[in-house]
């Protein structure tokens, strides 16, 4: 099975991809930057370029993979809008999840 992994080198993820792989699977994580795809490579995965705000790639990501694991967040908006805007910045990233892998049997 191909897996999507989000979130692939935070505390979750980082942890996830190894055990994927190890039960042979192939792990493609998603990285925002060379120090993140690095990391995923490091762990063994593909590396598949953007970030979470980007949700066309997010929709097209999860098109081309048989299921997704999502563990990422916006950590970024922390600090100004607490968890409530980490909430909030979910909502169009499962949508767009959903809209990708809708009538398929994928998991998310």
């Amino acid at each position: 099975m191909h897996v999507l992994v989000t979130g692939g080198t935070g505390h979750s993820g980082s942890h996830i991809i190894p055990e994927l792989i190890a039960a042979g699977h192939e792990v493609t994580g998603l990285a925002r930057s060379d120090t993140a795809a690095a990391a995923l490579s490091a762990l063994g995965a593909k590396v598949r370029r953007g970030d979470l705000q980007d949700l066309d790639g997010l929709k097209e990501a999860a098109a081309d993979s048989d299921g997704v694991i999502h563990v990422a967040h916006r950590q970024d908006l922390l600090p100004s809008g607490g968890m409530d805007a980490v909430s909030a910045a979910e909502i169009p990233v499962m949508l767009a999840y959903g809209e990708a892998l809708a009538g398929t049997g994928k998991p998310l």
